[in-house]
């Protein structure tokens, strides 16, 4: 035995998309995934959808441990991401719009299938067959199927590959779980410090200066970086991708000038949990027009007050009923500076921007340290799936 080509289809019992279901908000019952209930690569229990479905009429679509989803509808950067059901929910149906994908043990472990598809030889193949439209991308269960991988034959290998895999990933979840906490740390510390204070509440057009609309072409001679909404990290609130483009292929979107420390709102469902502040490396670069791009007027209001406060479900709640429009649901820019919050004395948001930015300092490095251990696991995957551990 050794490592073989096989397709996909091929070492599976069972692969299909989920029960056709209605949900909405409100209902209870049995918990169904939807595409959200896999956002972070992990089936999240909190991301899971109701539809007043409390008996075992879909009991065919309850996930089994090992199964894996896979998003096959979603935008191009999240196409592809897979997730393995570990029963952290008794009674999980599997709904629409993600694929499930149930292995044939006599041929492959579940656990080594998902490292499979998480490998760069299942990934560099998904281009070829994603099918893009203008909201969202999509793959037919046809051509993922017909994907050829390289695996190991012999299952007591295939177990000692998961091994070595497991412990690699161990250290990178565990920094990933470590920022998490500090997230968790400044939500509480922006609560605890601000909440039940009497302060003054103002709008945030109030607290900030308005910005200027432009053409590049009178600013740059010819390069200059873009970011729209998919320059933002959602999960991170932060721009990860900015776009550097020749001034003569700006879209016209492409209007607003951004300064260090602007903070970036998106207007547009359903991104309208698009946030970011801007950084310095993106000083004087360009923004979509699809953000509000607030400019604190420091000596009342500091920038990352303001940015931990956008980030809040209470700013949230004040935009939502203001959303118009059926096919592309907006809020107008106005909407956005007309929302009240607490402003606090300048000197107590410092403090808190102090903690801010040691908290940052600290996920920094630890992103390092996660960006090392996925070089390496990526590493001992591409050895692992050509026999080489």
């Amino acid at each position: 035995m050794g490592v073989k080509e096989v397709k996909l289809k091929e070492l599976l019992l069972v692969f299909r998309n989920g029960a056709s279901i209605k949900q909405f908000e409100g209902a209870e019952g049995l918990p169904i995934t939807r595409i959200e209930t896999i956002s972070d690569a992990t089936i999240n229990p909190l991301k899971v959808g109701y539809a007043n479905i409390f008996d075992d009429k879909y009991q065919d679509y309850y996930l089994q441990e090992g199964d894996i989803l896979l998003s096959h509808i979603n935008s191009v950067t999240h196409l592809g991401k897979c997730a393995i059901y570990n029963n952290p929910i008794d009674k999980l149906v599997h709904g629409m719009n993600l694929l499930m994908l149930r292995a044939n043990k006599d041929l492959i472990l579940p656990k080594y299938l998902y490292y499979v598809l998480n490998s760069k030889q299942f990934k560099v193949q998904l281009p070829k067959i994603t099918k893009k439209s203008v909201n969202q991308a999509s793959m037919t269960i046809t051509d993922i199927g017909n994907l050829k991988l390289l695996i190991e034959e012999d299952l007591e290998q295939q177990q000692k590959v998961v091994e070595i895999l497991d412990k690699a990933d161990e250290i990178r979840t565990k920094k990933k779980l470590a920022n998490d906490k500090l997230d968790e740390f400044l939500k509480s510390t922006f609560i605890s410090m601000f909440g039940d204070k009497n302060y003054e509440k103002v709008t945030i057009g109030s607290v900030t200066d308005n910005t200027v609309q432009t053409n590049p072409s009178k600013i740059y001679e010819d390069m200059f970086y873009y970011v729209d909404i998919a320059s933002i990290n959602n999960e991170k609130c932060s721009i990860v991708e900015p776009k550097y483009l020749n001034v003569s292929d700006a879209p016209s979107r492409a209007r607003q000038r951004i300064n260090k420390d602007d903070v970036l709102v998106s207007t547009v469902r359903p991104y309208l949990r698009g946030f970011a502040i801007v950084p310095e490396s993106l000083d004087n670069q360009i923004a979509s027009t699809g953000f509000s791009v607030l400019r604190a007027k420091q000596e009342v209001l500091s920038p990352l007050y303001l940015f931990s406060y956008i980030k809040s479900e209470e700013f949230i709640s004040q935009l939502l009923p203001k959303m118009e429009g059926a096919s592309y649901p907006a809020v107008r820019d106005e909407d956005v500076r007309n929302v009240v919050f607490k402003l606090p004395p300048i000197e107590d948001q410092n403090k808190f921007a102090e903690i801010v930015e040691k908290v940052e300092a600290q996920k920094q490095k630890n992103e390092l340290v996660i960006e090392q251990m996925n070089n390496l696991f990526n590493s001992l995957s591409q050895r692992a799936f050509k026999g080489e551990l």
